[in-house]
C-alpha cells in the first residue's frame, strides 16, 4: 500500500484537520454571512449558489461512482487552469497517497476548479471575505445533503450509512475549500491541499468500514 511521503504529513493532516474540525461553526455562523450576501442580490445569484454546489457534487460524485468517468485527459481544462493547477505536480503527489486511479482523479479535480473559478468570476459577493465566501458554500453543500445523512434507525447498517455520508460531506467541502482558496492565490498550496483531502477521505470510508464490522461482530456475539 501507498504512503504518504513523510515532509507532507504533517503539512496535510494539519490543514484538513483543521478544517473539518472548523467546520460545524463556521457553517452555523454562516447564517447570518448569508442574509449579509442576499442583500441586494437578485434571485438569479442565489440560485447560481445552488446550481453550483449541485454541479460541484455531481462531479465528485462521478468519480466517486466511477473513476472511469474521467479517464479522458482534459486537456482543454488543464491550458485554462495551469495558472491555477499544475497538472504533473498533482499527479506525482497524488501518486504518493493511497489514493487509486491517481489520474482519474487529477482529472476531476480540474473539472472541480473549473466550477469553482466560473462561479468565483460571476458571483457579486461585494464585501464579503474569502472565508465568510467558503462558509456560505460549505452552508449550500450541508444543505444539499441533509437527506443522506439523516436516519432513523439505530442499527449498524444504518450508523455506517451516516458515518459514510459525513465523509462524504466533509470531502466535498474540502475540496470547495481548497478550490476557493486557489482562485485567490493562483494555486499555492493547491497539489497538497488536494491530496490531503483525498487521503483524508480515504481514511475517513476506511474508519467507517472497520467501525461497521465491530458493530457487527459486537451484535453476533449479544
Amino acid at each position: 500500500m501507498k504512503k504518504l511521503r513523510n515532509p507532507y504529513v504533517s503539512i496535510i493532516l494539519a490543514f484538513l484537520a483543521l478544517f473539518v474540525s472548523c467546520q460545524p461553526q463556521e457553517v452555523a455562523n454562516s447564517e447570518n454571512i448569508n442574509d449579509k450576501a442576499a442583500n441586494g442580490k437578485t434571485a438569479n445569484q442565489k440560485l447560481t449558489i445552488e446550481i453550483f454546489v449541485a454541479n460541484h457534487i455531481n462531479i465528485i460524485n462521478n468519480y466517486m461512482v466511477n473513476p472511469e468517468y474521467y479517464s479522458n485527459f482534459p486537456s482543454n481544462l488543464s491550458l485554462d487552469l495551469e495558472g491555477y493547477v499544475n497538472y504533473e505536480d498533482l499527479v506525482f503527489n497524488l501518486e504518493n497517497t493511497d489514493i487509486e486511479n491517481t489520474n482519474e482523479f487529477a482529472n476531476m479535480y480540474l473539472h472541480v476548479q473549473k466550477n469553482i473559478n466560473v462561479f468565483l468570476e460571476n458571483y457579486d459577493f461585494g464585501s464579503l471575505t474569502q472565508q465568510e465566501i467558503k462558509n456560505i458554500i460549505l452552508t449550500e453543500i450541508s444543505d444539499q445533503l441533509i437527506d443522506k445523512s439523516k436516519s432513523y434507525h439505530h442499527n449498524c447498517g444504518e450508523a455506517y450509512r451516516k458515518a459514510i455520508a459525513r465523509c462524504d460531506r466533509n470531502f466535498y467541502a474540502s475540496l470547495a475549500s481548497v478550490g476557493v482558496s486557489t482562485f485567490w492565490s493562483f494555486g499555492v498550496g493547491t497539489v497538497i491541499g488536494i491530496g490531503a483531502a483525498g487521503a483524508i477521505a480515504l481514511n475517513c470510508a476506511y474508519e467507517a468500514k472497520a467501525d461497521l464490522r465491530e458493530c457487527l461482530a459486537n451484535n453476533q456475539g449479544q
